[in-house]
């Protein structure tokens, strides 16, 4: 779940959770990478990054407590040297539903700026639908993968898309539920995450499988909320497929999103 915190606060995922040094071209192999595509009701993103083995993300990048993990942004994964990271430049991605094109984008030399159904209408898709994403290739060997979007959430509680603010009391455990999919509709999918974030960048990911029909996010992970304040809560439910290149293992995930408005008190 990394995604929408991208088309919300920033609608850059990799470039806010990546503090990145300039592309170095003379990097060798192996490589890693991974490409989000994230669809909320009325939103569409992709986001992606690449890198060494030596900035590979694994577990809580903050302080994990049960199945939460809690952190704060920004997220700057270094070596044991203490070097940031190094962004890879892997070509122009070209993102496809089926055989319609979608929308491409490109490294800038810092990393990859997310490609927003804002900026590209034609970037839309429905859950079930098959995406492709194509890469032509840079330092990172050319690739290309497939992945099914993950079915909407139904009879989600409460309901986190209603206009205006869903109260969250930060004495009091929170907790979000929804139908879990049923036969050929939930195959592939890995988990639901509960996400809380404010503006100050701290955030609260607590993920179970999708069978499970509810989360709970404990009182003691929300300690670094402000009474007061504003911020976002959101349910993701993702699949992910990993693909090779001839010198990298890219994750492509897809996330069907709940998103809502919070406010702590």
């Amino acid at each position: 779940m990394r995604a929408l915190k991208a088309l919300l606060p920033c609608l850059a995922l990799a470039a806010c959770q990546y503090q990145v040094t300039p592309d170095i071209p003379t990097a060798s192999g192996p490589f890693i990478g991974d490409v989000t595509l994230v669809w909320a009701p009325t939103s569409w993103g992709v986001t992606a990054n690449f890198t060494t083995p030596a900035f590979a993300r694994e577990g809580c990048a903050g302080t994990q407590q049960g199945n939460c993990c809690v952190y704060a942004q920004p997220q700057i994964t270094t070596s044991t040297g203490g070097v940031e990271p190094v962004t890879l430049n892997a070509g122009t991605l070209a993102v496809g539903d089926g055989s319609t094109f979608l929308g491409d984008f490109a490294f800038q030399g810092f990393g990859y700026v997310p490609l927003s159904s804002a900026e590209t209408p034609a970037l839309t898709w429905n859950p079930g639908d098959i995406l492709t994403v194509d890469s032509d290739g840079g330092v990172i060997a050319p690739f290309t993968g497939t992945i099914a979007a993950p079915a909407a959430f139904e009879d989600v509680s409460p309901d986190l898309t209603v206009t205006g603010q869903i109260v969250i009391p930060i004495a009091n455990d929170f907790t979000a539920s929804w139908t879990p999919l049923a036969g050929d509709a939930g195959v592939g999918v890995t988990a639901v995450t509960l996400s809380l974030f404010d503006p100050s960048g701290f955030y609260v990911d607590c993920t179970v499988l999708d069978e499970a029909g509810t989360v709970t996010a404990p009182a003691g992970t929300m300690s670094s909320f402000v009474s007061g304040d504003n911020g976002y809560v959101t349910l993701t439910r993702s699949t992910s497929e990993q693909i090779q290149s001839t010198d990298a293992t890219i994750t492509l995930t897809a996330e069907a999103t709940a998103p809502g408005l919070a406010h702590f008190q």
